[in-house]
């Protein structure tokens, strides 16, 4: 292998920094070229292997892309299965915390039944700067007390405005053994008025 300089009449042997050609003997050439050759053909095995490689991955991608699809589908439709049941027992509860209401209504001799949420004031004192009421609920003592509550800030939020939902505090529930029934103390800043929650 020899550096070369091309000039106007030909090539002069040159330092390799200067060199502007190689010049290799037949045999170098044969062997510099069948390396080009072999480096060329592992390049293109290799870049066939990665094209076949990204097919395989796009198809295993896209496959599970379809399981993930399906799979959602078919928890949208429980999702919405779930929600219609749940809208039914709503609806089923509600009617059934009406009639009880009513019913509730119709015993204490609350008129008119249908219209009446069923809070009946007991008495009302004033102590310490508050309020304190004390409410025969419409809820029967075989429910649950956590239950009462809850329903008693529903029927709360229910009957007046939201900026005044805070005003009021649950401050005690008990059990009226005689009449059956849940009794509440509810707590304010102001006067029970009668007839605030009938």
């Amino acid at each position: 292998m020899d550096f070369v300089k091309k000039t106007m009449v030909g090539y002069k042997t040159a330092d390799q920094e200067d060199a502007t050609h190689v010049i290799f003997e037949k045999d170098e050439y044969d062997k510099k070229n069948l390396e080009n050759f072999n480096m060329r053909n592992r390049i293109n095995a290799l870049e066939r292997q990665l094209a076949t490689e990204k097919q395989e991955y796009a198809e295993d991608l896209s496959r599970e892309a379809a399981r993930c699809k399906q799979r959602l589908q078919k928890m949208q439709e429980k999702l919405d299965q779930m929600t219609e049941e749940a809208a039914e027992q709503k609806r089923l509860q509600e009617g059934l915390k009406r009639i009880c209401r009513e019913r509730a209504n119709a015993e204490r001799g609350i008129r008119p039944k249908k219209k009446c949420m069923g809070y009946v004031e007991q008495r009302s004192r004033k102590r310490d700067k508050l309020w304190r009421t004390s409410i025969q609920t419409p809820y029967k003592t075989s429910l649950e007390a956590d239950l009462v509550i809850k329903e008693i800030t529903k029927d709360i939020q229910h009957s007046f405005k939201k900026e005044f939902w805070n005003e009021f505090r649950i401050a005690d529930i008990w059990e009226d053994l005689k009449a059956d029934f849940w009794m509440v103390e509810i707590e304010t800043e102001f006067e029970w008025k009668a007839g605030w929650m009938k």
